[in-house]
């Protein structure tokens, strides 16, 4: 079953509070591939598959430095899931 099919089902059964829920779960899924898709990108730039030694250290030195907006499951509630 697809998060499209569990949504459709929600709304059929007017489950709001799981509806609500698969809303933020597709949000965050969202987020995390574009996160991973602007690594991806970084990586490209950085050389690819040909990245030097020197280009890797530099993009690892400014992912490090990059700022942590990503809050981690262990720290989300019923209250507040984001």
């Amino acid at each position: 079953m697809s998060c499209v099919d569990i949504l459709d089902l929600e709304f059929k059964e007017t489950d709001w509070a799981t509806l609500n829920f698969m809303q933020w779960f597709v949000k965050e899924q969202i987020e995390e591939e574009k996160l991973a898709l602007e690594l991806i990108d970084k990586l490209k730039i950085a050389g690819g598959d040909r990245a030097t030694d020197e280009s890797l250290f530099t993009l690892d030195k400014a992912l490090e430095a990059a700022a942590d907006e990503v809050s981690l499951p262990q720290e989300a509630t019923a209250e507040n899931p984001s």
